[in-house]
């Protein structure tokens, strides 16, 4: 037996695959012809006695010649498409050469489009057309076809699956963000199957975990609606007289009311007089008990003259430093701000006490929490002096909150400027590593090791606060290193240093304002950030340009949207860290 390798249209073709003339090869053709007048003249071709995957077919190596397997995934080496094998004889694995079974792909059918759709109840309209019109019954889902003088075929199914689960729906809440408020997705309802997980706040783009970016659905104020017309005018109210005694009876109308000055006609002075039912009548008096004479009543320091009293009220001193205040019930002495007269320093030591001074750099005279030290500088009145926290070598894990403050000075947190990472702030979760918030006094942070865990940011101000840092060595951040919003600033005053992974390193959103430029800023570890080195959005403004960046990261580079701007004086596309090309749309600016 032959046993042919080639298919019939390869063989007879005229051209080859690249459409270029052939003749066809007369020993292909003989071979071919040849082969099929053996299978027609033998009762036709073979029957297939077995199927499967190449790999099974050494099953079946002990059947008797001419047993045919069918090999759905190809030969195991040169095709995957469908090949038969012979046993050429009754000898174990004595297989012939692969067999194509399976021909060359034809052309793609035209797609099937119905003459007309509509109700079934309108079906009956077409009833005059020719056999095999079609009719999509669009309530159903049917297909039916004219069938001459029979009427219509029985409905086939057509273009429509199962019901679908239904869909999930989210629950909203309203949350705010400063004078904003934002859409929240706190939960699912009302669906099928698997409940969604996602959650965060309503963004342009969908759902964003950030409410910074969320959309605000508070409108623009609307315009002052037109003045309305005049009320009806109201009735004469009571009306009030006064002279030298009683009122006579022809004085006023009912209602209305008279003091009396002068004593006589039955009435005293300051007696008030109402007419009723055409009369006047006393109704009160509006003159105080008389007060006893304060010559010579006031004797001593602290004496108080008080009406009614026949002797006179001592007033506390107090003492020095203190003030009357109000207590919310009472007033009292408490401590009035120490004015200072020259620069202040409070020392944090971590084998310090919160009952200490803080005014000595010693176990017994440093504070022992931030805290406790920017309590006690918040009293002060700094007037035009600096005040300085010194906090001492160790780690520090209770977020640092930083207050409002009085005076004209400079007053600054101050770590290790020589070596940040001896002055450790890792929060975890529980906030931020350093935050103001609506706070018009500026501080500078200086000399730290910021880091935080998930959602949390080195560095943030909001509410239109400002902040000035150097020297920080900026650790791993779950969110940002630096982030302002709500049209807050934040101020590079010297160099930093980056070795730690974060999403963003500056997230500048809301209106706000970055200054870092013209610094050196060091990267250790080639750190990652998953969203951009910087993010910027809001019509926010960021001057980075004349950086020296020493060290590489990853990520993307920038991301700059809705108008913001990001400064690099002409420092190109790969100025800034990172191995993935920066982003600007809407209305955004990287120049």
């Amino acid at each position: 037996m032959t046993i042919f390798t080639k298919l019939a249209a390869a063989i007879f073709a005229s051209a080859d695959s690249a459409g270029n003339p052939r003749e066809v090869d007369n020993g292909d053709a003989v071979v071919w012809g040849t082969e099929v007048e053996r299978l027609l003249s033998s009762g036709g071709f073979k029957t297939i006695n077995a199927a499967g995957p190449f790999s099974g077919r050494s099953a079946y190596n002990n059947q008797p010649k001419d047993f045919v397997y069918l090999s759905t995934d190809g030969d195991g080496a040169t095709t995957s498409l469908a090949v038969g094998f012979i046993k050429k004889s009754n000898t174990s694995g004595d297989w012939s050469v692969a067999v194509p079974w399976q021909g060359i792909q034809g052309p793609q059918g035209e797609n099937f489009t119905p003459n007309t759709t509509g109700l079934l109840a309108g079906r009956s309209a077409f009833d005059g057309e020719a056999e095999g019109f079609s009719y999509l019954a669009t309530d159903n889902g049917n297909l039916y076809f004219r069938q001459g003088g029979s009427g219509w075929s029985a409905g086939v199914p057509f273009g429509k699956g199962d019901q679908g689960d239904d869909g999930w729906a989210p629950l909203l809440a309203v949350a705010t963000d400063g004078t904003r408020r934002v859409l929240q997705v706190v939960d699912w309802t009302g669906g099928e199957g698997t409940k969604p997980t996602t959650l965060g706040y309503i963004g342009a783009t969908g759902i964003v975990s950030l409410i910074a970016n969320g959309v605000d659905i508070r409108g623009a104020t609307g315009a002052t609606g037109s003045t309305g017309s005049t009320g009806t005018p109201g009735s004469d109210g009571a009306k009030w007289f006064s002279g030298s005694g009683a009122p006579s009876g022809g004085t006023g109308a009912n209602g209305d009311y008279y003091l009396q000055l002068v004593a006589g006609g039955g009435g005293a002075v300051g007696d008030v007089w109402l007419k009723a039912g055409g009369s006047w009548s006393i109704n009160g008096n509006i003159r105080g008990v008389a007060g006893a004479a304060i010559g010579g009543l006031l004797t001593t320091r602290g004496d108080l003259a008080v009406q009614g009293a026949s002797t006179a009220q001592r007033l506390a001193l107090g003492v020095s430093g203190y003030a009357l205040k109000s207590d919310g019930t009472d007033v009292v002495w408490a401590p009035s701000r120490e004015v200072l007269t020259a620069n202040r320093t409070y020392y944090v030591r971590t084998d310090g006490s919160d009952t200490n001074s803080g005014l000595a750099n010693t176990s017994g005279g440093a504070f022992l929490t931030i805290a406790k030290a920017l309590q006690v500088a918040s009293a002060l009145d700094g007037s035009i002096y600096n005040v300085q926290i010194t906090v001492g070598s160790g780690a520090w894990t209770v977020p640092v909150v930083l207050p409002q403050f009085v005076g004209s000075g400079q007053w600054t947190l101050m770590g290790d400027t020589a070596t940040p990472s001896n002055v450790v702030i890792s929060t975890g979760t529980a906030g931020a590593c350093i935050r103001a918030n609506a706070i018009n006094s500026v501080w500078r942070v200086r000399g730290l090791k910021l880091q935080c865990g998930t959602g949390r940011n080195g560095i943030e101000v909001g509410g239109g606060s400002s902040l000035q840092y150097g020297e920080i060595d900026f650790g791993a951040c779950g969110t940002a290193h630096l982030y302002a919003y709500s049209g807050s600033t934040l101020t590079a005053i010297q160099s930093t240093t980056i070795s730690g992974s974060a999403l963003i390193h500056w997230f500048i959103s809301g209106s706000s304002k970055l200054t870092d430029a013209g610094w050196t800023i060091t990267l250790t570890g080639t750190p990652a950030f998953a969203n951009a080195f910087i993010q910027t959005d809001s019509a926010s403004v960021c001057a980075v340009n004349n950086n020296t960046f020493v060290g590489s990261a990853t990520g993307v580079r920038y991301s700059v949207t809705t108008n913001a701007v990001v400064g690099v004086n002409g420092g190109g596309a790969s100025y800034l860290p990172g191995s993935i090309a920066g982003s600007v749309s809407t209305g955004g600016q990287y120049a």
